[in-house]
């Protein structure tokens, strides 16, 4: 049991010892912790950069054609739709642009793809119309690759 005491004793004293001359060697003021994760975290205050946020750009607001074709407030809208329709919508559109290309996909791939199919033509995997490959694949049994990749 003596020989255990002494030598706990100097494990003790020696990593006091340690402590002590790890913590003198800097003050608090000096420590600079290096690294992007440090710099997400707000830890490292040399680096950290003063500059506006970077913000996504928002869309235009869709301001009517012209202020005289608004409504008196609390009056009810006459023709509504043609009111709806003179708004140029970038969003609408999208929805246009989108029909569209899956007419022309559908005409392109029934037109091409469908008679290649049938005639054994081993090339007529690769054609493809403006939204991709107009072959079958586990996919288009979900609703198309567009669906499931969110477009």
């Amino acid at each position: 049991m003596n020989r255990k005491k002494p030598r706990i004793r100097m494990l003790r004293v020696i990593t006091a010892c340690g402590v002590m001359l790890g913590l003198s060697a800097c003050a608090p003021g000096e420590v600079e912790l290096n690294g992007k994760l440090f710099d997400a975290l707000g830890v490292n205050t040399k680096s950290t950069r003063s500059g506006a946020p970077k913000m996504a750009a928002r869309s235009p607001l869709v301001v009517p054609p012209s202020l005289e074709r608004l409504p008196a407030p609390g009056k009810p809208v006459e023709n509504q739709d043609a009111v709806l329709a003179a708004i140029n919508d970038p969003d609408r559109a999208k929805i246009k642009d989108k029909a569209q290309l899956q007419a022309e996909q559908a005409k392109v791939c029934a037109d091409t793809y469908e008679p290649a199919k049938a005639r054994g033509d081993p090339d007529a995997d690769l054609i493809s119309g403006p939204l991709g490959p107009c072959r079958p694949s586990v996919l288009s049994a979900f609703g198309g690759a567009g669906a499931i990749l969110g477009q």
